[in-house]
């Protein structure tokens, strides 16, 4: 079995995605960076405390960053590991064609691109897998780790362990230590899901993202319409589908492409019975990667920020970068606290603004940055300004 296994067919695809995946950068953006600055704030007080993300990611990054491996690079490397990872876990789990299962799903191009991003779909994806592809206990805690890692997934956490004493015991031992930290934190078992929550209601002041109802069937359509079918399978999983395409459909008023992925674990899951299909999913997929193209974001102004400061920002990208104490300003409802901070940066599509009252408040939180001794401006798109302690104590 073991000579079958090198010899499948499986290498030259999986082969092919590694080459392919490190074609293209990996790069830092606004929620890889805010996933670190919680992690930091967990392990020193660094960052923020941006508890409304799901503690599992934040965790793993603040503790590579706490014994010393560098950021943003190692944030990148184990992204690409875990990554790489997903494929593998369920080829040498099963003998059917489930053993397709992970390369299905991490090779789907809308994954595949934000893959590249230090995200906490991948690790959550992973840890499916993972569940997918164990019993018992350890199965329960690896689905409720999934759901830790990334909230939406949370479904799955829920589905996987119905009708398994066993798995559903490791799942509800897992999510009760979480709730019992929740609550010693926060005051709340469910404070972090309510603020999460709270947050996503943030995008219907912003009237910038399609309302169309079919967009994700669209990008599904557009990308991988073989994995339709999985909607009808006879299936938890199947179900679980639907439950989570109807919920970014009709309930999150931004719709971005990204959040497909949380529905394409379940859609592999409910397709993996049928082989010929599952095998013609990774073969369509394969043919979509070399025409990807992932774009690279730099931070040209981190470092100009030195460690150990107060920076307010629109924008959390330099605590990837730099050991900061971060005040976010991402709800322009909220007071600026200028007040003993050594750095602003201003970030003018960080709020995408449609009306007066946002564009009035982001106007003034320009004006006050400005005022300061200006380090760097990218054409009034990007401004950081290092705030004198004597006119920031006057605020």
């Amino acid at each position: 079995m073991q000579k079958n296994k090198l010899l499948d067919p499986f290498w030259i695809a999986y082969i092919f995605l590694v080459a392919m995946y490190f074609r293209q950068p990996l790069t830092v953006s606004w929620d890889p960076a805010e996933y670190l600055a919680y992690g930091k704030y967990i392990f020193s007080g660094y960052g923020f405390n941006a508890y409304y993300r799901p503690v599992v990611w934040p965790l793993l990054l603040g503790f590579l960053w706490k014994i010393g491996f560098p950021m943003p690079v190692t944030m990148k490397a184990v992204t690409a590991l875990l990554y790489l990872a997903i494929p593998l876990v369920t080829f040498f789990s099963f003998r059917d064609f489930r053993r397709y299962l992970g390369l299905a799903v991490a090779s789907q191009p809308v994954f595949f691109f934000w893959s590249h991003l230090p995200l906490s779909h991948v690790i959550a994806v992973l840890f499916i897998v993972l569940a997918y592809s164990t019993e018992g206990y350890l199965s329960g805690v690896m689905a409720a780790l999934a759901g830790l890692s990334r909230f939406t997934f949370l479904i799955f956490s829920l589905v996987h362990v119905i009708g398994d004493k066993k798995k559903f015991l490791g799942g509800a031992a897992t999510f009760a230590l979480y709730f019992l930290a929740a609550f010693l934190a926060y005051g709340s078992p469910l404070a972090p899901m309510m603020k999460a929550s709270e947050i996503i209601s943030w995008s219907r002041y912003y009237n910038i993202w399609p309302e169309d109802p079919f967009f994700y069937i669209r990008v599904l359509l557009d990308r991988s319409p073989l994995l339709i079918p999985g909607f009808f399978a006879v299936s938890k999983y199947a179900l679980a589908a639907l439950t989570s395409f109807l919920f970014f459909t009709f309930k999150i008023y931004r719709k971005e492409d990204r959040f497909l992925i949380d529905v394409l674990p379940y859609l592999g899951i409910s397709v993996s019975r049928y082989g010929s299909i599952l095998l013609a999913v990774v073969l369509l997929n394969l043919v979509q990667l070399p025409g990807i193209h992932v774009y690279r974001e730099e931070c040209p102004y981190c470092n100009l920020i030195r460690d150990d400061s107060v920076v307010v920002g629109m924008h959390p990208v330099v605590n990837a970068y730099r050991n900061v104490h971060f005040r976010p300003w991402f709800d322009y409802f909220q007071d600026v606290n200028f007040t003993g901070a050594d750095y602003c940066i201003f970030y003018r599509d960080a709020i995408p603004c449609t009306n007066d009252f946002c564009r009035s408040r982001v106007e003034l939180f320009y004006r006050s940055c400005s005022a300061w001794d200006v380090l760097y401006n990218e054409s009034g798109k990007v401004l950081v300004a290092a705030i004198p302690r004597r006119s920031a104590a006057q605020g």
